[in-house]
């Protein structure tokens, strides 16, 4: 398990971790992202920034994202779990433009 801290849609802190985890040999199995990834959509252009950052990490067709996302009307936390080559396909073929697009390309 490795903690960020950092700007998911900067120059260092997730592209570290991707060189980390390369001069190692390994993957990514999870990567969570509790609800960061909606406030990067509510940024100009912070979420395409985040995702060109995940481009970067070594990952195959078993890595996951975890979100935690607000279960309403009971306002409660719910974790799900996507791979992130799905996304990550699906950034790459320009079918993300907002927050909402992320749910329907993910296999829940």
């Amino acid at each position: 398990m490795i903690p960020v801290v950092g700007d998911f849609g900067g120059q260092t802190a997730i592209r570290d971790v991707g060189r980390y985890l390369s001069s190692h040999g390994t993957t990514v199995t999870a990567f969570y992202l509790s609800n960061v990834e909606r406030y990067l959509f509510d940024r100009r252009r912070s979420w395409r920034r985040f995702y060109t950052n995940v481009a970067l990490l070594p990952y195959d067709d078993k890595s996951i994202f975890i979100r935690a996302i607000l279960n309403r009307p009971a306002s409660t936390l719910v974790s799900l779990l996507s791979p992130i080559a799905d996304l990550m396909r699906a950034f790459e073929d320009g079918r993300i433009h907002e927050y909402q697009d992320v749910f329907s390309i993910a296999n829940y």
